[in-house]
């Protein structure tokens, strides 16, 4: 069970705050798909210690449609339906509508649109209600066009460049990378306020799970095809075919699973590539990257990278692909860097932390993180933003 608690003096609540999100956990083992998820649960738990928060979240099959968790007000709206990355295009309108209906009735003090689906109920109801607005950038979606159908591609990006230009009073972005691409669309500075994700540092390191006797590398990504998680398989093969003792664990799930599942078999790595699926207890996807040696994420487009962070807060190297955002997360610590795209280099990679044990320490001693990355950090950066848009 996660256990996040905010050390801020006893008071009143002073904010109501709203946040619309398409999906949310509905147990406190944080059962989640994504960082959008991860943030909003993890900042909304240590503000709920001071403020009401509320959540409208997309319907999901078997998931109740009222419940309080962890102090959080939520309420699923719109047709119900299983979780997808892609498509639901139907029920995907019948959140935003019904989170505008929904969001009519409440009383807030400010909106936030926690990814790219809540922005537009975010931005309507503020506006109506005449209350603060906020939305969250994750990252934009000139990233996904090869991975999203083209008419649907293209009415999605005209809507986001409309919102983004909307009088937001704030655009939090999570990382600077994704500051640069707004101030590249022409989006003022000074509208903009770069608070990141993080980890809750403390317990990941108190956390106590056995190490694997063989080298494991280990990988939490969702499995849609730019996070490349068959380059990483890939790279094991090429491992093992060169009689290195090496095994994974791959973490998540998604629409490439079962062709993952295929590449596995062809390849004839059953007994040493492990595809886990979906992991419901955020404690048990903690201890698996713990069991392991050494941390892989293969994505090639990353907005912040939070399983990143809690591998490194494991004490875990990471081999990440070179990419900008994969530098301002690091810090360039503890981290090997392979050309994105490129399963051979990765391979040479994972194979020098696998042959050099010294090197392999150095990484390890490197693992260290600062305060700007535990959630009890953001969440005041965040409490802060919040409390001073709303008394301006």
């Amino acid at each position: 069970m996660i256990s996040l608690k905010l050390n801020l003096q006893e008071a009143e609540a002073k904010l109501k705050i709203l946040y619309l999100t398409e999906f949310f956990p509905t147990t406190l083992n944080l059962d989640v798909h994504g960082g959008i998820e991860t943030r909003t649960y993890a900042i909304g738990k240590l503000l709920s210690s001071r403020h009401e928060v509320y959540v409208l979240a997309a319907a999901e099959t078997g998931k109740p449609m009222r419940q309080e968790l962890a102090g959080i007000k939520v309420r699923r709206v719109g047709w119900s339906r299983q979780y997808s990355r892609r498509g639901a295009i139907g029920e995907r309108v019948s959140f935003i509508i019904s989170a505008i209906w929904q969001g009519l009735f409440w009383n807030f003090d400010l909106v936030e649109g926690s990814g790219f689906l809540g922005w537009l109920p975010a931005y309507i109801l503020g506006v109506v209600k005449r209350k603060k607005k906020v939305i969250l950038v994750a990252d934009l979606l000139e990233n996904y066009a090869s991975d999203t159908p083209k008419l649907a591609y293209k009415a999605a990006t005209v809507l986001e460049k409309y919102l983004l230009n909307r009088p937001w009073e704030r655009i939090i972005c999570i990382s600077q990378v994704i500051k640069e691409k707004l101030l590249k669309k022409h989006i003022l500075s000074k509208k903009i306020s770069v608070i990141y994700c993080g980890a809750e540092v403390q317990r990941i390191q108190k956390l106590e799970s056995e190490k694997k006797q063989i080298f494991t590398i280990g990988c939490v990504s969702r499995l849609v095809p730019y996070k490349r998680v068959a380059d990483l398989i890939r790279a094991i093969h090429i491992l093992r075919s060169d009689k290195n003792l090496v095994e994974c664990e791959i973490v998540g799930d998604g629409e490439e699973l079962p062709n993952l599942k295929q590449l596995v078999k062809d390849l004839k790595l059953t007994r040493f590539v492990h595809l886990r699926g979906f992991v419901e207890s955020h404690q048990e996807v903690i201890k698996i990257v713990k069991s392991c040696q050494v941390f892989c994420l293969p994505s090639v487009v990353e907005g912040f990278g939070i399983s990143t962070i809690e591998a490194l807060s494991a004490g875990l190297p990471v081999v990440l692909a070179d990419i900008p955002i994969s530098h301002e997360v690091t810090e360039n610590q503890a981290v090997l860097y392979f050309k994105p795209g490129d399963y051979r280099d990765l391979a040479r990679q994972l194979h020098r932390l696998l042959s050099d044990q010294q090197l392999y320490q150095k990484l390890a001693r490197e693992t260290g993180l600062s305060n700007k990355y535990d959630w009890k950090q953001i969440a005041r950066e965040t409490e802060n933003l919040y409390e001073n848009l709303c008394t301006s």
